[in-house]
């Protein structure tokens, strides 16, 4: 393909303040023969011999590419298209040249004319001084332009080879440019982009780039055609648009052709029609389009070729330079966006060395690809795949998080998923919690490792129950490091001090229930309580409880030093208690248990003592639990500290209505619901079951009691001794101090 001569303008405003200073140097006129495919000349350039070729060997030092050679003995002469250097006021004329040794030095004259090519009477370079001295090498040929050329626009320079020696003797010119200061607009037509940049609409998927012609000439415009190229592949012309700057667009036909990364575009008047002197911007505007991309980067079009024709019937050459020749579009694709459908999971209860899954559906709600370039989790029990994907705009993916808790990793287990992506944000965080129940010392398969687990251990190792094989696993603790297949008192010893200090033999925490660790201040809130005695010699901790209790767990945050806990004299003779002080934290951890199979009965037990504790240093109940029939936890209250004597009596503050318990309860009617009572004085109470609707099903008490503690029992049937149908019911407790209505859940 053919083109045009480059021109090159280095200054701020294309048109505007006619005051515009132009104390810069400008390009005047640029030809680096990298527009052609060889061996074409660029367009305007005359070689009457048909000697002269363009070539991409040898590049050179410059711009590289192609390069303008001349081979053999034969003397040819080409020249440049006429210049227009009106607004120069001084500058220079320079180009590359590189010779062989068998291309004499003295080979080469270079001329200029001031008519347009009708004679070259000035001699710009003579012989010996347009190639350079050595050979094999480029080197910068470069000379002052002589007054007779500043100002003229009717310019040509001509090339004079004299031919070498040889046939094989050669000559090559390259990155011919006249440089200088003046105004390089001065008398010239200038066609170029209306701006330097623009950015790709997302709500379109089009870009515009406008393109100006600002025409001076006495004659009008005809026709135009424009060669453009552009460095991204995936951009592509979707229109050609005439301007507004056009006062009848109906009048001109403008047509294109796009190949590869090139169009070629003619803008021809019809009938006549034509463009005077004057600005047109924008004369047409290119559209160009862009499928969805997932990254953003940039297109650089670059304006290669202008050829202008006037109106006359020769249809002369416009003399139309090229002003700002590169455009650069950005590619924005716009936001990707990150859209998970929950960003707290749970994978839920699963046993040891198994596995759940919980899938995350992720949706990209923005316009353009959501790239996932890797998940990063802080606990290794979890796994996601995939790891990397590539959502489109508008749909979704599901991501597998998988939960595989181990032998010794288990209980409530929770991760953070960091998503790393190329949304907005670059990342986003996912929590995800499961349950591993079955690991080492789990007794109760339930998650969680206590004193409920060192119950079921007692009965295994005293024959009271069987365990299972899982049971047996998590129970068999000793040898440590290579269990023996049994449950017996050094399993439970190496149990009962991890349970105390919170931690294994070999470092690993022992996981624990969440609701261990809120427990409430005030008597309705538990049925087993502990409650710090005061006397002179100490505080005595002890446990109230108004349901038979197996054993109890709890830990106190003491504000204050004390002694080493000594065993109280009135000590139930097979509770067995330890007892741990954590002076870092500041808490005391007790441990309390009928070794026996037995348990305590409702009442006050002694745990332990704190000799010389007084009730000016604090105690607060951190976390504790008791252990009724079932086996099961129920939560364990504190009561306020109580100044007491060996000889005194508790004296109770008013009547006290516990919580049912088992509640929800079994529909089969495995055992009784109890509720506890603690009376301050002999008194009647009544205690009755209403349905929903309020109408009363069963009479669970109607009569007098002595002052103290009793627990009333309702065995789940309704007046007529038949089974109560699953629900929710209401069991209401009076007495004379108090009215309670409990929830009870029969399933």
């Amino acid at each position: 393909m053919k083109t045009l001569y480059k021109y090159v303008f280095a200054f701020t405003l294309l048109f505007g303040a006619a005051s515009t200073a132009w104390t810069q140097e400008s390009t005047f006129f640029l030809e680096n023969f990298d527009g052609v495919t060889p061996p074409a000349l660029p367009f305007g350039w005359e070689d009457a011999s048909g000697e002269w070729t363009t070539s991409s060997s040898v590049a050179s030092s410059g711009s590289g590419g192609n390069n303008l050679t001349i081979a053999g003995a034969q003397p040819a002469t080409i020249q440049t298209p006429v210049l227009n250097l009106a607004g120069l006021t001084s500058g220079t004329i320079e180009y590359l040249a590189r010779r062989t040794s068998t291309y004499p030095q003295d080979s080469l004259v270079v001329w200029a004319s001031t008519d347009g090519g009708t004679t070259f009477s000035i001699t710009l370079l003579d012989r010996g001084e347009a190639l350079p001295a050595g050979d094999g090498s480029y080197e910068m040929i470069s000379m002052t332009v002589p007054n007779e050329l500043l100002g003229q626009s009717n310019i040509v320079l001509q090339f004079s080879a004299l031919g070498g020696t040889t046939s094989g003797s050669n000559l090559r010119i390259d990155d011919v440019q006249i440089v200088g200061e003046g105004d390089p607009t001065a008398g010239n037509s200038i066609f170029g982009f209306s701006t330097e940049a623009s950015t790709l609409d997302q709500a379109t998927g089009l870009v515009e780039v406008p393109v100006f012609l600002d025409f001076e000439n006495v004659e009008s415009l005809q026709g135009l055609q424009i060669d453009v190229s552009w460095d991204v592949t995936e951009l592509t012309v979707s229109n050609l648009v005439p301007g507004t700057a056009i006062d009848n667009a109906a009048d001109w036909s403008l047509t294109y052709n796009t190949e590869g990364t090139q169009l070629d575009a003619v803008l021809l008047g019809n009938e006549g029609a034509s463009l005077a002197e004057g600005v047109y911007d924008p004369l047409f505007t290119i559209e160009f389009s862009l499928p969805v991309t997932s990254s953003s980067m940039e297109a650089l079009v670059t304006l290669n070729t202008v050829i202008g024709s006037l109106a006359v019937a020769t249809g002369d050459d416009a003399g139309l330079l090229l002003g700002q020749q590169n455009h650069t579009i950005t590619l924005d694709p716009g936001d990707a966006v990150f859209s998970p459908d929950a960003t707290e999971l749970d994978a839920g209860t699963i046993s040891t060395a198994s596995t759940a899954e919980v899938a995350l559906v992720v949706t990209n709600t923005g316009n353009s690809e959501l790239v996932i370039s890797d998940v990063v989790g802080t606990n290794t029990l979890f796994s996601v795949s995939p790891i990397t994907t590539t959502i489109a705009p508008g749909l979704s993916q599901d991501v597998v998080i998988s939960f595989t808790p181990s032998f010794t990793a288990f209980g409530l287990q929770s991760t953070i998923l960091t998503f790393q992506h190329n949304a907005a944000e670059g990342s986003t965080d996912i929590t995800v919690s499961g349950t591993g129940t079955g690991g080492r010392g789990d007794a109760s398969q339930d998650g969680a490792v206590d004193v409920l687990d060192l119950v079921l251990g007692i009965d295994y190792a005293l024959g009271i129950t069987v365990p299972d094989a899982n049971q047996l696993s998590s129970a068999d603790l000793f040898p440590f490091d290579a269990p023996d297949g049994g449950v017996d008192v050094r399993d439970l010893t190496v149990l009962s001090q991890a349970i105390l200090s919170g931690t294994w033999p070999d470092g690993l925490p022992l996981p624990v229930l969440p609701a261990a660790s809120a427990v409430g201040g005030k008597k309705d809130d538990a049925s087993a309580h502990v409650q710090s005695l005061i006397s002179d010699t100490g505080s005595t901790l002890t446990l109230s409880t108004v349901a038979p209790v197996r054993g109890v767990q709890f830990t106190i945050a003491m504000d204050a030093p004390f002694e080493e806990p000594e065993l109280p004299v009135d000590v139930h003779p097979n509770l067995h208690t330890q007892w741990l002080y954590d002076a870092w934290a500041g808490e005391l951890r007790v441990l309390a248990v009928r070794m026996d199979g037995g348990y305590l009965g409702a009442g006050d037990h002694a745990l332990i003592t704190l000799p010389e504790h007084t009730k000016e240093q604090s105690m607060q109940l951190v976390s504790g639990m008791a252990i009724i029939e079932g086996p099961e936890r129920i939560s364990l209250g504190w009561l306020d500290a109580e100044e007491t004597t060996s000889e005194s009596e508790e004296v109770l503050d008013g009547d006290w209505i516990g919580v049912p318990y088992p509640n929800p309860a079994s529909a089969m009617l495995d055992e009784d619901i109890r509720v506890p009572v603690r009376l301050t004085e002999r008194q009647h109470v009544l205690a009755e079951v209403f349905d929903l609707l309020g109408r009363r099903v069963a009479l669970v008490q109607d009569r007098t009691l002595d002052r103290g503690d009793h627990v009333l029992s309702w065995n789940g049937s309704d007046h007529n001794d038949q089974p109560m149908a699953a629900g929710m019911y209401l069991l209401r407790v009076t007495t004379a101090g108090r009215d309670v209505t409990r929830v009870i859940t029969i399933r």
